[in-house]
């Protein structure tokens, strides 16, 4: 689906238009052109004959549409003779909905999609294969007239930009609640489900960390005002979006040094289970094992086993003599391991 927003600037004014603006803006003119999951033809029509784009350009920003299933492409930017292309990693609508919903979060590349833009002296071009909260925002903070765009693409993806980066917040909050939880189970309850739970949860904070790093080294050139297109006025703007970033940042750092903690703490947790199983185990057979020995010799059904004669001590007092010996066999290791104190 193809959105244009068009300004009139006699009128200080701007709506959102049907595509047909595009080859009829009137007294307006276009500045924010959406490609919301575009068709073929929408793509065609918009990237190659309203404003043609470098062959490459077109081929990172229709990935996911051309590549079904695949990973999103890492965030980028790129300076043209003509545009600067933008290329960053929003959180996919299923994973914000996953939070909001206190569900577990999937750790696969459906994490993140992708979010692609064009700009120019007068034109933003943003590319996105699913619907994203971000740009809807700004869509409608646009159509109440709420913000003016006046000052430039730029200023306008800065606000797009902004949005994408503190959907990443609860994300972070989230992670940071149940690393916590985690870490109060780990020790008492190191069962198997849990060591997965953690597993998946350092999954997770890899595919945000590597999407997350490498964004903020796209905002760092943005906040530069490195490139021609971005005003120097709006730069601080993108540092504002760079301080978020380097705060979830840092989140992502701790919690992924918090898993690996955990891991450990896990792994040592049950490696301390084992040694307890092993010892009682160990325990039992040092007990028993004497008293099996006595049982078997006094079991063995001989005309040689001394007292086993009819009429002779051992016909009236063999078995209590046999079951005294076998008590002391079984307690005498039983007092040394209490004055060991291993048990």
């Amino acid at each position: 689906m193809i959105h244009v927003y068009c300004w009139n600037d006699a009128t200080q004014t701007g709506s959102w238009r049907g595509p047909d603006a595009l080859s009829d803006p009137g007294e307006s003119r276009v500045v924010w052109i959406d490609l919301d999951d575009p068709t073929p033809d929408e793509e065609r029509r918009v990237l190659v004959e309203y404003f043609p784009v470098h062959l490459l350009t077109l081929e990172d920003m229709a990935y996911l549409r051309r590549n079904p299933g695949a990973d999103p492409h890492l965030p980028k930017v790129e300076e043209f003779r003509d545009y600067l292309f933008v290329l960053v990693n929003p959180l996919h609508p299923a994973t914000i909905d996953q939070v909001k919903q206190q569900r577990p979060v999937s750790p696969d590349g459906s994490m993140v999609t992708q979010l692609s833009a064009i700009l120019t002296r007068d034109l933003l071009i943003t590319y996105h294969a699913v619907e994203l909260a971000a740009v809807r925002e700004t869509r409608d903070a646009l159509a109440r007239g709420s913000i003016r765009p006046e000052r430039g693409p730029d200023f306008v993806f800065h606000l797009v930009l902004d949005k994408v980066v503190d959907f990443y917040g609860p994300v972070m909050d989230c992670l940071e609640d149940h690393i916590d939880e985690l870490e109060a189970v780990v020790f008492t309850k190191p069962t198997t489900k849990l060591f997965r739970r953690i597993l998946t949860f350092k999954q997770i904070i890899a595919a945000l960390r590597k999407s997350l790093l490498i964004e903020r080294e796209v905002v760092i050139r943005l906040s530069r005002a490195e490139f021609a297109l971005i005003d120097e006025r709006e730069a601080v703007y993108y540092r504002n979006v760079l301080d978020h970033l380097t705060r979830f940042t840092a989140i992502i750092e701790l919690a992924r040094e918090q898993v690996h903690d955990l891991l450990e703490m896990h792994l040592a947790s049950q490696s301390n289970r084992l040694n307890e199983v092993i010892k009682v185990l160990t325990i039992i057979s040092t007990v028993t094992l004497p008293m099996t020995l006595v049982a078997g010799v006094y079991g063995m059904n001989f005309r040689l086993v001394p007292s086993n004669e009819p009429g002779t001590w051992g016909d009236a007092y063999g078995f209590w003599v046999a079951l005294f010996l076998m008590l002391l066999a079984g307690g005498v290791p039983l007092l040394f391991f209490r004055w060991r104190k291993w048990i």
